[in-house]
């Protein structure tokens, strides 16, 4: 929100926040605001939208920019992260440090972006020769007491299997499982070892401080506006995908199994 703001702010445009409920707005509802408010354009923040939440924004006669998602199946202009090259670095990292047994801390609630970075988790492995295990991929809710509540079940079950390392949806996952973890005096990274994605504020200061992968979340609204203005003063009608690269940080939570 920080980097629209300060993008609109720059090429002189104002920003209006509008929040749409799911299953409580119309497409009357969003062409009425459009038409009261005088609006320009639409950036939509679509990370937990679907295909058939779009439907309403297909007939606009405005330009429409959606970011943090991407959908192959329609034509609108996408600014996200690069989901699958983000993921594929976690899991590469872990590989680097020995690790073969790598399972995956998954979203029980589906949201698009984690679809590529389940894809980049399944390619690391491919590359490097490692079977996917399926008893290593858990579901988890991603929320901080979901994941935590979810993963002390996981944690009860007498069959239960520990990899040696666990890549994470995202870090928020990340620490409610962390939390179960420590529960049964299972250590990180001594006993598993895991990466989030996110970079969010607390992985710094956690313990251990966690490994994730950086989003560049000012950058992309920075460029979701630029792309929205180039659509508005040029009357641009080619759709574009701008995937934003990510970075690897590592931290204390990766334990390098290759020195005994």
């Amino acid at each position: 929100i920080e980097g629209i703001e300060r993008a609109c702010r720059t090429e002189g445009y104002d920003m209006l926040v509008s929040h749409i409920i799911h299953n409580e707005h119309s497409s009357d509802d969003i062409l009425e605001i459009i038409k009261q408010e005088q609006v320009a354009g639409v950036l939509l923040l679509a990370t937990e939208m679907d295909e058939a939440d779009l439907e309403i924004f297909k007939n606009l006669n405005v330009p429409v920019v959606l970011l943090d998602s991407y959908f192959k199946n329609e034509d609108f202009d996408s600014v996200l992260i690069n989901n699958t090259r983000g993921a594929y670095q976690a899991v590469k990292h872990l590989i680097e440090n020995g690790h073969t047994e790598i399972g995956c801390l998954e979203s029980s609630k589906f949201i698009n972006n984690f679809y590529y970075r389940y894809e980049g988790y399944k390619e690391a492995l491919y590359d490097a020769n490692l079977n996917i295990n399926k008893q290593y991929s858990l579901l988890l809710e991603p929320t901080l007491e979901g994941a935590y509540r979810d993963m002390k079940e996981f944690l009860s079950d007498e069959d239960f299997m520990l990899p040696t390392a666990y890549f994470a949806f995202n870090d928020i996952i990340a620490f409610g499982a962390i939390r179960a973890l420590k529960e049964q005096n299972i250590r990180v990274p001594e006993h598993v070892s895991i990466v989030g994605f996110d970079e969010m504020p607390f992985c710094e200061i956690s313990s251990p401080r966690l490994t994730t992968v950086r989003v560049y979340k000012q950058y992309m609204g920075k460029t979701a506006i630029s792309r929205l203005i180039e659509k508005i003063s040029e009357q641009d009608e080619m759709k574009l995908k701008i995937e934003i690269n990510t970075e690897l940080i590592r931290r204390e939570s990766v334990r390098d199994i290759n020195k005994k």
